[in-house]
């Protein structure tokens, strides 16, 4: 009988000891689930300030993101495809590599407005080196000289903007450009006029290879692109959310 008793003594209290040890480990558990949901939605809600720009255009914003998805599968894809086939991979970054050359002015004017004299002394530096010893920009020779290594992004003048403390405005979807902002589009203008292409003559010469530009972009790029709109279940939010991300980063990398 006092065995039978012990028993059920040590039965009561090794039950009360489990139901005390499961409690703390659940409590425990719990709060370890707490601060994980905590650092995932401070980490989310961090991520959605990064993508937030305002978007008042919106109705006319996806007509025209449609618009330009018919003229890149209609015009672009078919030419650039064919494009493509013609002209080796090999030479077709070289001529991207030129023309991103002949960009220099570019560079080197929005560096200077943005007090980087270092950095525009290094695309100067960048830019003769590649004409002279690159054909014309064609090979990256100065990537070969560790000392003219970019520090900062390329700067255009949208950059410029916002490091004069503009914001991105209201996002704009513009024909044939694609993603834009209000800063970045009225920085597309500046740009415009210090891009050299510009004053080619006659005007069938100077559009002809502003045309050539980026049918050779779109030949190096079009699985990027094809890849986002297939992977997203919007690819308007998509293409929205990858173009802030991506100016962002070029204005954090730059500061």
């Amino acid at each position: 009988m006092r065995r039978r008793s012990s028993l059920i003594i040590v039965f009561v209290f090794y039950f009360f000891l489990s139901i005390s040890i499961s409690t703390y480990v659940y409590a425990k558990d719990d709060s370890i689930s707490e601060d994980i949901y905590q650092q995932l939605e401070e980490e989310y809600s961090q991520k959605e300030k990064q993508t937030k720009i305002a978007d008042p255009l919106e109705p006319f914003n996806r007509f025209m993101f449609k618009v330009n998805d018919v003229v890149y599968t209609v015009v672009f894809k078919p030419v650039s495809k064919t494009y493509s086939f013609i002209v080796p991979k090999g030479m077709r970054e070289c001529i991207d590599r030129a023309f991103d050359n002949l960009k220099f002015p570019i560079r080197f004017v929005n560096c200077l407005l943005q007090a980087r004299p270092k950095a525009a002394f290094k695309e100067t530096c960048r830019f003769v080196i590649n004409i002279v010893f690159g054909l014309f920009g064609l090979f990256p020779a100065a990537d070969g000289v560790k000392a003219l290594k970019r520090e900062v992004p390329p700067q255009d003048t949208g950059l410029t903007f916002a490091r004069w403390g503009a914001g991105h405005g209201f996002y704009l979807v513009l024909p044939i450009i694609g993603p834009c902002s209000l800063r970045d589009g009225i920085g597309k203008i500046g740009d415009y006029f210090l891009d050299p292409t510009t004053y080619l003559e006659p005007w069938k010469v100077k559009w002809g290879v502003k045309a050539g530009e980026k049918i050779n972009y779109a030949s190096l790029h079009l699985k990027e692109y094809e890849e986002l709109k297939k992977s997203s279940v919007d690819p308007y939010t998509a293409f929205k959310d990858m173009y802030v991300q991506y100016r962002n980063a070029q204005l954090g990398s730059s500061r």
